[in-house]
């Protein structure tokens, strides 16, 4: 009986926190939905009178956009030739993940933080 009051125990903990999370992200939905309700009323209601682009400074923000990534690459593969040859590269080894059972699945994903990060990418 011991073991059955555990699981019940866990499931309606995990329940618990799953309605924890449903909330949040019912909050998170509402507040996307107010800024798509503000950006429809900021724009302008003829689209053909929209805004006027700088073309000259987007060109020079995308040239020194693609500067920054070429010497990202290039350091990379610096990073990588150099690593080849010496051992494990920037950081180290790879960092293991244990699953720890014992733990919530809330807890195991993260908590709050990581599933509002996860909605914050997504939306």
């Amino acid at each position: 009986m011991a073991d059955a009051a555990k699981v019940v125990s866990a499931v309606d903990k995990t329940y618990a926190d799953i309605q924890s999370v449903k909330t949040r992200m019912t909050g998170v939905t509402g507040t996307l939905n107010q800024l798509k309700v503000a950006v429809a009323t900021a724009l302008p209601t003829d689209a053909s009178k929209g805004q006027q682009i700088n073309v000259g400074f987007v060109r020079q923000e995308l040239t020194k956009a693609k500067e920054a990534v070429a010497k990202f690459k290039e350091m990379v593969k610096e990073a990588a030739e150099n690593g080849a040859s010496s051992g494990p590269a920037i950081g180290g080894a790879r960092r293991q993940m244990n699953d720890d059972k014992t733990r919530t699945l809330y807890e195991r994903v993260g908590g709050d933080l990581n599933i509002e990060t996860g909605v914050e990418i997504m939306y």
